[in-house]
């Protein structure tokens, strides 16, 4: 299942299973509206009100929890993007077409 764990130390399953032995592009923002988003190959699969970020001198981490969870991502990771604001639905979609699959 795709977990998401939010600045506020939020840590929330989104009920979504990702197939695994296969390639998939999944994406999670946070819009202006502190609203967080997941997709999954392109496609909004989960979206709930999250906290907003108010420190954002804290580090980042993909594929792991910073904090004692046990939640680690068992696969291989081909690439990480890191944007400045929250990509539109649109532009999640073009970046998932554009991917080598």
């Amino acid at each position: 299942y795709l977990i998401v764990n939010t600045f506020d130390k939020d840590t929330t399953s989104t009920g979504v299973k990702v197939s695994t032995n296969e390639w998939h592009h999944i994406a999670l923002i946070k819009d202006a509206n502190n609203n967080a988003k997941v997709y999954l190959d392109g496609e909004v699969v989960w979206t709930a009100p999250k906290g907003a970020v108010t420190d954002k001198s804290k580090n980042t981490s993909v594929g792991a929890s910073l904090s004692t969870n046990p939640y680690l991502f068992h696969g291989q990771i081909a690439a990480i993007r890191a944007y400045k604001s929250a990509l539109e639905d649109s532009e999640i979609k073009q970046n998932y077409d554009n991917e080598l699959h």
